[in-house]
């Protein structure tokens, strides 16, 4: 299952200490999507208002205008952008194929600890 990486002084950083509550919330729950849903770090226009009970827009503008430079959040064709999502976390192909080795690994496990008889023959338990 895919998990979030952040910083440990992630919540002390100058640009998300001087957020609002409601925006920062709005960052972490936009991060925690991200990582569940193993989107590269992409919300969907439709989605991100509904990241959080008591969304504003203003919230969203802080998350794009709280650097002049690198802001956390960016609009993009379709929705918006989590910056540098992938410099800390893993991608969506690495889950994918994290998922497929694991799956792989667990078929060879179960089929070579399969319950057998005394002769050795495969049996259901």
């Amino acid at each position: 299952m895919p998990y979030l990486n952040l910083d440990d002084n992630f919540a002390e950083h100058p640009k998300h200490d001087a957020l609002s509550d409601g925006a920062f919330r709005l960052l972490t729950a936009a991060l925690c999507y991200c990582a569940k849903h193993t989107t590269n770090g992409f919300i969907d226009e439709s989605r991100m208002p509904r990241l959080v009970p008591r969304f504003k827009a203003s919230q969203l503008r802080e998350l794009m205008e709280n650097h002049p430079e690198r802001p956390d959040v960016i609009a993009v064709p379709g929705g918006y952008h989590v910056r540098d999502y992938l410099q800390w976390n893993k991608s969506a192909e690495w889950w994918a194929d994290k998922r497929a080795k694991d799956a792989k690994r667990m078929a060879e496990w179960r089929e070579k600890n399969k319950p057998r008889d005394e002769d050795g023959d495969e049996h259901d338990e």
